[in-house]
């Protein structure tokens, strides 16, 4: 694993990294805001999802974790 800084479209960003580095996987993590908030504030893992041809895995936190936004 590695850390990498962008800025952009966090989604396309991740995307082309992921061809760029030729990764088998993404590994993206979720605050779990729901379908509204997602929606109200989008959502940079259903985009990873979305737009990326390499498979993405979403890791939620778990319930009883305290996500600050």
């Amino acid at each position: 694993a590695s850390a990498h800084h962008a800025f952009g479209d966090a989604a396309d960003d991740i995307d082309a990294l992921g061809r760029e580095l030729g990764v088998d996987l993404i590994v993206i993590g979720s605050r779990g805001l729901g379908p509204v908030a997602g929606a109200l504030m989008g959502s940079v893992s259903r985009a990873v999802i979305k737009r990326s041809q390499i498979p993405v895995t979403v890791v939620r936190a778990h319930a009883d974790a305290k996500v600050k936004a």
